[in-house]
């Protein structure tokens, strides 16, 4: 593996927007988005395969609503999750630190293409 979940964790919150999710987000529904490229040598069929896989994983987490997975012309992709609201999105985040499934996700994904906000009506 060219890198550990650890490190693309700590990118998604290092490249966290400061003001993308304020107190107002706490009661409120949340969307997370996440904006990336993959790695040179990965196998987009395969990246598909393991997003159905790891999206399984977040059915089972409380607070889950919904996920798109969309990419474009350019390569680009954005992962968008909806939460009940931010702790579980945050919540979601750490539970995810020691699931194989997610690790598998995100070797694919190259960290320092990774931006993640979190939005709140």
């Amino acid at each position: 593996m060219r890198f550990g979940f650890f490190g693309v964790l700590l990118a998604f919150f290092s490249l966290q927007s400061v003001g993308s999710a304020k107190e107002a987000c706490t009661d409120k529904p949340v969307t997370e988005v996440v904006r990336f490229r993959l790695v040179a040598e990965a196998n987009v069929s395969e990246f598909k395969l393991s997003a159905v896989s790891v999206e399984k994983e977040l059915q089972k987490i409380p607070g889950y609503q919904r996920r798109s997975l969309l990419q474009s012309d350019t390569g680009e992709w954005l992962d968008i999750v909806i939460w009940d609201h931010l702790a579980t999105a945050k919540a979601a985040a750490v539970s995810l630190q020691e699931n194989s499934v997610a690790q598998s996700f995100f070797r694919h994904i190259d960290p320092d293409s990774v931006a993640l906000n979190y939005y709140c009506e």
